[in-house]
């Protein structure tokens, strides 16, 4: 089965591992049977490979299979932890049901509740939205435990790196990172050692 790109997103660098090969994609259909066309789809990044046609490829040309496909580097924003409670919401206090059963030509199945996927769609965008316009200033570093921060001291969509709150039967990690804007006792990360706290906070202002 064969995925559609993404508006000629370069997705797969199939053309561009062939090149290095020196091999013609014409020589890589033989032998993998795969048609011309649909390779040339592949190449051109009209249509994308499914994972074992991935494998395929990568085997024969002695490459690992995550040099044929676009690694892009995301950071966790949070997104996932906030929708999970999201949808415990939803279906525990809303109680949005998780299936709908609909009726077509006389055949009833059970779907996907439309109305739950559509608010869950909408919480998703609007999370987005936030981390988007987020600006981060200079990071600060506070020599106080988490808890112990004075209001006057928190800056509103800042990011800051402090000590972490020792917890019984949990590895101390003793810097936190942390995003007002994401919400109180957000933590973006937490490292054992000051440095590695202010290069994570320095790769997030230069991330894309």
């Amino acid at each position: 089965m064969e995925e559609t790109g993404s508006d000629n997103k370069k997705l797969n660098y199939i053309q561009t591992a062939l090149v290095e090969k020196e091999m013609s994609s014409r020589v890589l259909g033989l032998c993998l049977d795969i048609h011309k066309g649909t390779l040339t789809n592949w190449t051109n990044n009209i249509t994308q490979p499914n994972l074992e046609n991935i494998e395929k490829i990568a085997e024969l040309l002695e490459l690992d299979n995550y040099k044929l496909i676009n690694n892009t580097k995301r950071k966790d924003t949070g997104l996932i932890s906030a929708l999970v409670a999201e949808y415990k919401r939803l279906t525990n206090e809303e109680k949005m049901g998780l299936y709908v059963t609909v009726t077509k030509d006389g055949k009833t199945k059970k779907t996907y509740n439309p109305e739950l996927q559509s608010a869950l769609w909408d919480f998703i965008e609007n999370f987005r939205k936030k981390i988007s316009e987020t600006i981060l200033t200079d990071p600060v570093f506070i020599d106080k435990y988490y808890k112990d921060i004075e209001d006057k001291e928190r800056l509103d969509e800042s990011i800051f790196i402090c000590k972490a709150l020792p917890q019984e039967g949990k590895p101390y990690f003793e810097y936190l990172v942390v995003n007002e804007s994401l919400g109180e006792d957000h933590f973006v990360a937490r490292f054992a050692r000051k440095e590695d706290a202010e290069a994570y906070v320095e790769w997030l202002e230069n991330a894309d």
